[in-house]
């Protein structure tokens, strides 16, 4: 059985001409693409969906940081999901003690959300499991200086990219 995942060489004899910056992009979102789909598997398996679990690590990442309350607006906004779509996976997360949400003592409109200590330790334990996934993937294929120049190159990437 083959597998039925394109590879950018499949992707690009169909072009006659692919500069560098076309295939480090596709070589970059193929990459993204097999590494999201196994990853998933992991989310999956702690019964959460993939949204789910996204708001969940949003807000862990954000409590790292000292940001220990956060309006579900700045949610929609770290994540680019719709408002209507964020207020069904909070509920969700709310149910099942991994969040919890406070009106706000001056304005009853805002709603802030923290991550309960349960959501910390559920969070840890996906991330875990998915770093220890994504080391068994790159960690063949890449040595460690490779590994690092990606990653300060797509940092740089990142950062210019967040100016324009």
């Amino acid at each position: 059985m083959t597998n039925p995942t394109n590879t950018s060489d499949d992707v690009f004899q169909n072009l006659t001409e692919a500069s560098p910056t076309q295939q480090m992009l596709l070589n970059l979102f193929l990459s993204q693409k097999m590494i999201l789909q196994q990853s998933e598997h992991i989310v999956h398996r702690h019964h959460f969906t993939t949204l789910e679990f996204d708001v969940l690590a949003t807000l862990q990442r954000l409590y790292k940081q000292g940001q220990t309350q956060i309006k579900p607006s700045d949610i929609v906004k770290n994540l680019c999901v719709s408002s209507g779509g964020i207020t069904k996976v909070l509920k969700s997360l709310e149910l099942a003690q991994l969040i919890s949400r406070q009106a706000d003592a001056n304005d009853k409109r805002i709603h802030w959300v923290f991550i309960t200590p349960k959501g910390q330790t559920v969070c840890q334990e996906i991330l875990s499991e998915l770093f220890a996934l994504h080391d068994q993937q790159i960690e063949p294929a890449l040595t460690k200086a490779e590994i690092q120049q990606m990653a300060d190159s797509l940092l740089k990437l990142v950062n210019h990219l967040n100016q324009s």
